[in-house]
């Protein structure tokens, strides 16, 4: 079997055993689900009608729950189980299994988005005609595009969280608080516009912050154009992302028992 055979199927092995373990914690699912409504009732009660912006920062939010704890806990218990170790004695990459269990946990949160949307609608009835309106004259192409940029953008800051967390022996509560800003510097739920300029200017390095604000300007010439910002944020993360997370690899390759917990 040739390397890249060996690596595709190491990170199909990870990302099934993910699927697994997510699928005997529906917890973690319905967590996925009820954060984000929650969060994007509180913030824009008052602050405006609801729009198709308003819903992919909503399944930003559920993307970016599952996708901030869930490396957090893989590497912590990995770790503790000594598997990150025994993985390091052998030729193959630390970073593809990891790389793997982010597929499935990003997967897992995909099932989640349709409930999140069903909230969304049932907290904001009285907008749903208004809203569905907007969704029918913004054009699907930009739609699809957003919606790409917020996963494959969420999916590479994932990695490079992960990549952070290997090379650190006690990072349980490293993320603690990190949720909560992400969706106050993403402008999921209210445009980056009304933070504080240094604010502004740390949210314009998240992809998915680009990504909703082309469909609130949809009807804009400016939409396209930050779609194709965001898009190119997210291939730059997700390229990030698999640096750190090969040269975590490769220094646990060196010295397993530098980042064990004993």
């Amino acid at each position: 079997m040739t390397a890249v055979g060996q690596a595709l199927r190491v990170v199909g092995s990870g990302c099934r055993t993910q699927w697994r373990l997510n699928r005997v914690s529906p917890l973690a699912v319905v967590t996925n689900a009820v954060g984000p409504v929650a969060y994007g009732a509180a913030i824009t009660a008052g602050y405006g009608r609801p729009s198709p912006g308003l819903l992919l920062g909503a399944m930003a939010a559920g993307l970016w729950s599952a996708l901030m704890i869930e490396p957090t806990v893989i590497v912590v218990n990995e770790r503790s189980w000594g598997t990150l170790q025994s993985i390091a004695a052998t030729p193959t990459s630390v970073a593809w299994p990891l790389i793997g269990r982010l597929i499935g946990s990003c997967l897992t949160a995909l099932f989640c988005l349709p409930a999140i949307v069903i909230g969304m609608l049932l907290i904001f009835a009285r907008s749903v005609p208004g809203m569905l309106a907007e969704l029918g004259r913004t054009p699907a192409g930009l739609l699809a595009g957003a919606f790409a940029v917020t996963v494959v953008g969420l999916f590479g800051m994932s990695m490079v969280l992960m990549g952070v967390l290997i090379r650190f022996r006690y990072s349980a509560g490293m993320v603690n608080g990190l949720f909560g800003l992400m969706i106050l510097l993403g402008g999921f739920f209210v445009p980056l516009e009304i933070l504080p300029i240094g604010l502004e200017a740390v949210g314009r390095a998240i992809p998915a912050a680009w990504a909703v604000d082309a469909l609130r300007q949809a009807d804009s010439t400016t939409g396209p154009v930050e779609l194709v910002l965001g898009a190119a944020l997210a291939v730059a993360w997700c390229v990030l992302g698999a640096f750190l997370m090969g040269r975590s690899g490769r220094a646990l390759q060196r010295s397993p028992l530098a980042y064990s917990h004993g």
